[in-house]
């Protein structure tokens, strides 16, 4: 079977290692080689330049390569400071130009705040679960609700994306048999149409109701029995003073 796969999208859910990464390149700095030499530098070309001209300098914890970007991880901000204040790092060989790390850097970023409706066709009806969708639709868009519909044969997404023209028309759905010999994919073609939700949603400012006053009484200023004297029922009053 020939491969159908051209671009691969993931879509990674951060986790609490992930975070604890994003929070420590805070204090990273970004590398650029601006020289062209070749053959290109490397992590040891960037650890030598700190270890023969820059030995006195705050030493950076760890270096990475993010191509073609060196990453220099430090432990203390006044390090981070010091080797950002020197903007440019080189030797004979090379020189880089020194940026302090953003969290989204050379990333492409989008929006996915368009309310879509998405009818997936034929998925098979062992694959009548959530995992078809997610695992269909999780690069693409925010699954907010879906439906199954096992007699049409029609899956029905209500989602947040980028567009309409963010959701592929066609792709597959597959799922692995492991064997002693190996791993065989089995895979369905499943179509895909998309348009613009009309169904309503709800505001959070809906949930509070008319008017928010009515929900959450002003206790500093609770209202006085006087207010209310001309609503008591005098009988009413009569009848208490019996029973008391």
């Amino acid at each position: 079977m020939t491969s159908f796969s051209k671009i691969a999208l993931g879509l990674v859910e951060l986790d609490d290692e992930m975070e604890a990464n994003l929070t420590k390149l805070n204090l990273a700095i970004a590398a650029k080689p601006i020289t062209a030499t070749l053959p290109p530098p490397t992590t040891a070309d960037v650890e030598a330049i700190f270890a023969q001209n820059y030995s006195k300098a705050p030493q950076p914890e760890e270096i990475s390569y993010f191509p073609p970007d060196f990453i220099l991880q430090f432990r203390r901000k006044s390090d981070y400071g010091t080797i950002l204040s020197y903007k440019f790092l080189t030797d004979n060989n090379h020189t880089f130009y020194l940026t302090p790390w953003t969290h989204d850097a050379r990333s492409f970023t989008e929006q996915w705040l368009i309310p879509l409706t998405i009818e997936i066709h034929g998925i098979p009806p062992h694959m009548f679960n959530f995992n078809s969708p997610s695992t269909l639709l999780d690069p693409h868009c925010e699954i907010e609700s879906y439906n199954m519909d096992k007699k049409a044969g029609i899956c029905t997404v209500e989602a947040f994306s980028a567009g309409v023209h963010s959701i592929p028309q066609t792709g597959f759905i597959s799922y692995p048999r492991r064997t002693g010999y190996g791993t065989t994919i089995h895979s369905f073609p499943v179509t895909l149409k998309t348009k613009l939700s009309t169904k309503p949603r709800k505001l959070p400012s809906d949930w509070l109701g008319p008017p928010y006053v009515e929900i959450h009484p002003d206790y500093d200023n609770p209202p006085s029995l006087k207010d209310h004297v001309d609503e008591i029922d005098p009988e009413v009053v009569k009848e208490c003073n019996r029973a008391i």
